[in-house]
């Protein structure tokens, strides 16, 4: 075996090393909810959750949590983002986090469109939900979230996806 052959092996066996960090690692962080449930009209599309993370999960901060998710469907779909947002969470248990309602800023809203097999993203709250949560002692906490997404762009047939994950709060 010459020195070009061993270099390509090693390389090799590099990079599958580093592959399987990065699927540890992604999995470690930004777990995908199994636990997901869709109520949708007859015919409609379905939505993949692909990543849910958490922005910042300390005691005394808001929380605040990115989800995308992925329009498993064959035709498009449409989301609220940017101001106000198709993404809804409550905190349970209660007593670890604070909830309060907030100010919600005035903006117009639009829908957003996701083509079949498209990627998007939304986040909570934003300034448009009219809610916040404080985390208030560390521990696991479980988070219910519940994205809204509609079959047109003028919001008839409302659908919904429900889903949960648990985090920690240091």
């Amino acid at each position: 075996m010459n020195n070009m052959n061993v270099a390509i092996y090693v390389l090799a066996a590099l990079l599958v090393l580093y592959a399987l960090y990065l699927v540890f690692a992604i999995q470690q962080y930004s777990p995908v909810p199994t636990n997901i449930t869709t109520t949708a009209f007859p015919g409609t599309p379905h939505i993949q959750i692909i990543s849910v993370s958490p922005a910042n999960l300390t005691v005394g901060s808001q929380l605040h949590f990115n989800v995308t998710f992925r329009n498993a469907g064959t035709v498009p779909i449409y989301y609220t983002s940017v101001c106000g947002s198709s993404l809804n969470f409550s905190v349970s248990p209660a007593s670890s986090a604070l909830f309060a309602p907030a100010i919600r800023c005035l903006c117009s809203t639009s829908p957003a469109r996701v083509d079949p097999l498209g990627i998007a993203g939304v986040s909570a709250p934003n300034c448009g939900s009219g809610f916040s949560y404080t985390a208030t002692k560390p521990g696991k906490i479980t988070v219910n979230f519940v994205l809204t997404w509609w079959a047109n762009s003028s919001y008839a047939a409302q659908n919904y996806t429900s889903f949960s994950q648990n985090f920690t709060v240091q």
